[in-house]
C-alpha cells in the first residue's frame, strides 16, 4: 500500500532535519533518499533509515528496508551496525551475522531519546558513553518517579555500571548476584520501565566514582523537587563556598577537636574533615541513605532543632566543639507561590528557646546552645544587619562574637539563579562570654566575594518599622488620611494608588489589611520609592544585592540635620517619577489637594530663602515649580540629580576599600 502525502511529509521533514544536525555537528555522511538508503555515516560505518513515528510497524518496515538492499555497497552484512531515527527516538543495532529481517529482535539495542547522547556515542566508537559528563541527565533519569526507586539504590546502579555480573528479574535488579557482595535494587515492575532502565545501563559507563560523589555533595539538591527544596530550605552549596569554610576552620581545628554539621546533606562539608571526629546530621533520610552510601560514620537522621544538647550527640561539656555547615534558611510565614497560596513551609517541633520565624535563625540560635568554641557557617546576611533578626539571635550574640565575614550573592548556587538575588555570607563566629551587640554589627566590615571592597553600615542606619510604618496596628483602623493615601505594599508606592480607599465602606472592609498615610509621613514612603529609582539601578551590578535585600538605608543625620529639604526632595522626586500612576500626584490637576494644601505654599516660600540666593544649585524647589508651569525635563532632571548625589554618597558610606 502505497504511503499518502500525510505520510511522506512528516518523514521527510524529519529526514531533512538529522542532514543538517549531522552536518552542524561534523558528522560525515551521504543520503540517497528514495534511491537508497536515508543515511550512511561513511567514518562511521553505519547505516540507517528514518520513520516519521516511533512504533513496532515502522521499526520493522525500517528493517525490513535495510536487510532488503541487494546493491554491494549497501548489503547490510557491509556495516558494523545500523540505526533506525522514528519519532523522537534513535535505535542502535549491533550488527549480526543473521541476514533475516525478521529473526532481528527489535528491543535489542540501544535506545537514545537526546540527540545529544547518540552523538556522544558516535564520536566514543560506540563504546558506552562515560556517565560523568551527563551526570545531571543521569540523576533526574534515576529519580524518576517511574522507577519508584530511592536516590541511595540509584546511585548503586550509578556506581555498578561497569559492573558485568548483572542480573534482571520481574522487578529489580541483581549486581553480583548469589555472591557476599550481592547489591540488590528492587524498582517497579512495569515492563516499559524496565527496558528504560536495561537502555540507560547499555549507554553508560562509570570511570571516575569520586566525581559522581563530588556532584552529588554539591548538585543533589537541583534535583530535589522545587516544593522540597523551597520547604526544607535545601539548597547544597557551591565548593568554592565550601573550600571557604575549610581554609577559615582548617587550623583551629586539633587532633581532639569534634567536627559537627547539623544539615549535613550529603556531607561536602564533613567530606573536608572526614580525617576528625566528625558528626553529621540531617532531617532528609534520603540525604542520610547517600551518606551511609559513601562510608560516612557517625551519621544519622535527626530533627536538629528538637532537645539540643551536647548529651544528645555523645559530647561532654570539656569536648572541643566545632560546627560547620550550610543550614536550611526558609522564613515560616513566608509562601511558597510557586505551588499555591496556601503552600507554606512546614516546621517540625523545636526547642522553645531557639525558635525564630526562619529556621536558618533557629539553626543559630541551636549551634550557639551548644557552645561550641567556634561556629563556621552560611546564612543570609540579614540574619545579622537587620536589627530585628539580630535582636532574636538571644544565644549567638550573647556569647559569640563574629571574626570574619565574607558576602557571596545568593546566584552562586545553582537553584537560585533566576530568582531575586540576595547577599549569603559565610561567618566565622568565636566564642566571647561579652557576646557582641547590633553597634558591633553596624560597624563591621564585611568582605566582598570577587572585590576589594569591604561592606559596612558605620555611617547609615535602615529604615526599619519605627521608622516607616510598614504594618497595620490599631491605631489604623477606622482613621482617615489627609492627603487620601492607603496602601498595603510597603514595598510597592503603587499600591497607595488604590481609588477604592476613598470609598469609606470600602476602607472599613480593608482596614485590617491597609496603611493608613497622612501628609507628615509621606517623605518616608516616597524615600523607599527613591530607593528602589535612583540607588538601586545606581549601583555596580555586583553590588547591589546587597542594598537592595535590606530595609532601606538612610542618612538620618543629614535629613534631620535641615528639617525640610530632604525631605520635600524625596516627596518631589517620588511625584515626578510617579506622576503618570499615582492619582494623588498628578500635580498638574488644578484640584490636587497634595499641592494645593500641603505643597505649593510652602514650596514657593521655601524657593525664596536666603539659603538658595547664596546656593541655587540645591534649589530644587524653584525647579519643581518651575516643572509645574512648563514641564520642561531639565527642570526634572535637576531634582533627579539632587537625589542621586544624596545615594552616591550614601553608597560611598557602605561600600569602602
Amino acid at each position: 500500500m502505497a504511503k499518502t502525502e500525510d505520510e511522506i511529509l512528516p518523514e521527510i521533514h524529519l529526514h531533512s532535519d538529522y542532514m543538517e544536525w549531522f552536518e552542524r555537528n561534523g558528522i560525515d555522511f551521504k543520503s540517497w533518499g528514495s534511491a537508497g538508503p536515508d543515511f550512511l555515516l561513511t567514518t562511521k560505518n553505519m547505516i540507517g533509515e528514518v520513520k516519521r513515528k516511533d512504533s513496532i510497524t515502522a521499526i520493522k518496515d525500517a528493517i525490513k528496508e535495510i536487510f532488503s538492499r541487494t546493491q554491494d555497497r549497501f548489503k547490510i552484512s557491509n556495516f558494523d551496525s545500523f540505526f533506525v531515527i522514528a519519532g523522537d527516538s534513535i535505535r542502535v543495532y549491533k550488527q549480526t551475522k543473521e541476514q533475516d529481517y525478521q529473526k532481528i529482535n527489535i528491543n535489542e539495542c540501544i535506545i537514545f531519546s537526546d540527540r545529544e547522547l547518540f552523538l556522544q556515542y558516535l564520536n566514543n566508537s560506540f563504546c558506552k558513553i562515560p556517565v560523568e559528563s551527563n551526570l545531571e541527565y543521569a540523576i533526574d533519569f534515576l529519580l524518576d518517579e517511574q522507577f519508584e526507586m530511592c536516590i541511595s539504590d540509584g546511585l548503586q546502579i550509578l556506581f555498578n555500571l561497569n559492573n558485568p555480573n548483572i542480573a534482571f528479574v520481574k522487578n529489580a535488579v541483581y549486581f553480583n548476584p548469589d555472591t557476599d557482595d550481592e547489591i540488590y535494587i528492587k524498582y517497579t515492575s512495569d515492563k516499559n520501565v524496565q527496558e528504560k532502565l536495561k537502555n540507560f545501563i547499555r549507554i553508560f559507563s562509570i570511570n571516575d566514582i569520586n566525581k559522581v560523589k563530588e556532584y552529588i555533595k554539591h548538585s543533589y539538591s537541583s534535583h530535589l523537587p522545587d516544593s522540597k527544596k523551597a520547604n526544607l530550605g535545601k539548597y547544597y552549596t557551591p565548593s568554592v563556598m565550601v573550600n571557604m569554610v575549610r581554609d577559615l576552620v582548617r587550623d583551629e581545628v586539633n587532633d581532639n577537636s569534634y567536627v559537627l554539621d547539623l544539615a549535613c546533606g550529603c556531607g561536602a562539608f564533613l567530606e573536608i574533615f572526614k580525617d576528625c571526629h566528625i558528626i553529621g546530621r540531617d532531617i532528609d533520610s534520603q540525604a542520610i541513605d547517600i551518606l551511609t552510601l559513601f562510608n560516612f560514620h557517625n551519621i544519622g537522621l535527626d530533627n536538629s532543632l528538637l532537645n539540643v544538647s551536647r548529651e544528645k550527640y555523645g559530647l561532654s561539656d570539656s569536648d572541643d566543639l566545632i560546627i560547620i555547615g550550610n543550614p536550611p534558611y526558609n522564613d515560616s510565614s513566608s509562601i511558597n507561590k510557586r505551588y499555591s497560596t496556601k503552600s507554606k513551609a512546614k516546621r517540625l517541633p523545636e526547642d522553645k528557646d531557639i525558635h525564630c520565624r526562619d529556621v536558618g535563625r533557629s539553626f543559630l540560635e541551636a549551634y550557639a546552645k551548644l557552645k561550641p568554641r567556634i561556629i563556621c557557617v552560611l546564612h543570609p546576611l540579614a540574619f545579622l544587619i537587620k536589627k530585628a533578626n539580630f535582636n532574636n539571635l538571644k544565644h549567638l550574640s550573647s556569647s559569640y562574637k563574629l571574626q570574619k565575614a565574607t558576602i557571596f550573592r545568593s546566584d552562586i548556587f545553582k537553584d537560585l539563579k533566576g530568582g531575586s538575588v540576595f547577599p549569603i555570607v559565610i561567618a566565622f563566629y568565636r566564642i566571647d562570654h561579652d557576646g557582641m551587640d547590633y553597634e558591633y554589627i553596624r560597624n563591621f566590615k564585611f568582605n566582598i566575594y570577587g572585590t576589594q571592597n569591604k561592606f559596612t553600615l558605620t555611617s547609615v542606619v535602615q529604615a526599619d518599622h519605627k521608622l516607616i510604618h510598614q504594618t497595620v496596628t490599631s491605631k489604623d483602623k477606622n482613621s482617615f488620611s489627609d492627603i487620601h493615601l492607603y496602601h498595603y505594599n510597603f514595598r510597592d508606592i503603587n499600591s497607595l494608588n488604590k481609588a477604592n480607599f476613598k470609598n469609606e465602606y470600602y476602607r472599613e472592609l480593608h482596614k485590617d489589611s491597609m496603611v493608613v498615610v497622612n501628609f507628615e509621613d509621606l517623605w518616608k514612603y516616597c524615600y523607599v520609592n527613591c530607593v528602589k529609582k535612583f540607588l538601586i539601578p545606581l549601583l555596580p551590578e555586583d553590588d547591589n544585592y546587597i542594598l537592595g535585600n535590606l530595609n532601606p538605608v538612610i542618612d538620618m543625620g543629614l535629613i534631620e540635620s535641615e528639617q525640610y529639604y530632604w525631605k520635600d526632595l524625596f516627596i518631589s522626586a517620588s511625584i515626578l517619577k510617579n506622576i503618570h500612576r499615582i492619582e494623588i500626584f498628578n500635580i498638574k490637576y488644578e484640584n490636587n489637594i497634595l499641592t494645593t494644601k500641603f505643597l505649593l505654599n510652602d514650596f514657593m516660600r521655601r524657593r525664596n530663602s536666603d539659603f538658595f540666593i547664596k546656593h541655587p544649585e540645591k534649589n530644587f524647589y524653584l525647579h519643581f515649580l518651575n516643572y509645574l508651569e512648563n514641564g520642561s525635563e531639565a527642570d526634572k532632571d535637576f531634582v533627579y540629580d539632587l537625589v542621586i548625589n544624596y545615594f552616591k554618597a550614601l553608597v560611598k558610606k557602605c561600600f569602602i576599600q
